[in-house]
């Protein structure tokens, strides 16, 4: 899963940028749904599939 200190670089392949911030992308998703995470940890990029949970705001 993803950790303290990871980099979250793009959502379903969607590149996480100006154009496409971070929350825009992940409100196009419901809770539930199952993503793949593009993650830089120190110097590897991971792809890690998640699974949505509820958002408590």
């Amino acid at each position: 899963g993803i950790k303290a200190g990871d980099i979250i670089v793009a959502l379903d392949d969607i590149p996480l940028n100006e154009d496409h911030p971070f929350i825009n992308v992940l409100l196009s998703y419901e809770p539930g749904d199952i993503i793949t995470a593009t993650v830089v940890r120190e110097e590897t990029v991971l792809n890690l599939t998640i699974k949505l949970g509820e958002s408590k705001f």
